[in-house]
């Protein structure tokens, strides 16, 4: 069970996912997809890959992890992708991330999509779309995660039924919209990215959540090249030691977000400690 996750919306799925599966009698290795080598995933029964819709489509760097697969012969796998709000491309964004695998022999058995609040901080604070935002203030919910539950035992049935699942994409506008390199035009309209020294702590929350190695805390600086606009690093400061603009207005982060609007999101009973 290997995720992408950032604000942790897919890691909470991930962790359910195998929670569920463990409590069928399955023994089960989780985590996130930057601390196991790719090789490794030849050494299991099932695989199951599962990260945030990104511009549309599988983030970037997601896409590189998978592309180092080793030949998976035999070996089921199946993906979850995370999505915000209304949902732009999900279902194709789940087949992406199937795929790879698919190409090194893996056999498919399942994909599922699972919604929340958008976490694209340019959203609700350069673009005054708060609103549009907090619509979907109550997900993920009880129901969301009644889906995940139903999602583990349904791989585990296809795995045993030996049934596996043709990965075919659907057309959609948005999808289609990729062809454009959404990501490039966000780059170009974010004017600045910096690290504010004033305000910086030094608790390297920003280089660990960056998935291209953009940030260095130390130098206080933000490689704008290798940078993915993943937004990751403005919403995981505890600081709000992030300094950006996009359209010439200052963005603030997930974490803000969800203090000044009093949102606490629910967790699934099997996480509760």
């Amino acid at each position: 069970m290997l995720w992408y996750s950032q604000t942790g919306h897919t890691a909470r799925i991930g962790k359910l996912i195998a929670k569920t599966l463990e409590g069928e009698g399955l023994a089960v290795e989780s985590g996130p997809m930057a601390e196991t080598e790719p090789a490794q995933a030849a050494g299991y029964d099932l695989l199951v890959f599962g990260a945030p819709v990104y511009y549309m489509d599988v983030p970037a760097n997601v896409k590189k992890w998978l592309a180092r697969l080793p030949d998976l012969s035999g070996i089921a796998a199946a993906s979850w992708a995370t999505y915000g709000g209304a949902g732009d491309n999900p279902f194709n964004t789940a087949c992406g991330l199937l795929e790879p695998a698919a190409g090194k022999k893996a056999v498919p058995v399942g994909m599922e999509t699972f919604g929340n609040m958008s976490t694209f901080s340019p959203t609700w604070s350069a673009l005054g779309q708060k609103a549009r935002i907090l619509k979907y203030r109550d997900l993920p919910n009880e129901q969301t995660y009644e889906k995940g539950r139903r999602y583990a035992r349904a791989l585990l049935q296809r795995v045993r039924e030996k049934k596996p699942l043709e990965v075919k994409r659907g057309f959609s506008i948005s999808g289609a919209l990729t062809t454009f390199n959404p990501m490039w035009w966000t780059k170009r309209m974010i004017n600045r990215h910096e690290i504010d020294p004033a305000k910086c702590i030094r608790c390297f929350a920003c280089a660990k959540t960056c998935p291209a190695g953009a940030i260095s805390p130390d130098q206080r600086e933000v490689d704008r090249g290798a940078c993915l606009a993943c937004m990751g690093c403005i919403n995981n400061c505890p600081a709000d030691a992030i300094t950006m603009e996009y359209l010439g207005r200052p963005v603030y982060g997930w974490k803000r977000f969800c203090r000044e609007n009093g949102i606490v999101i629910a967790e699934p009973r099997e996480l509760v400690s």
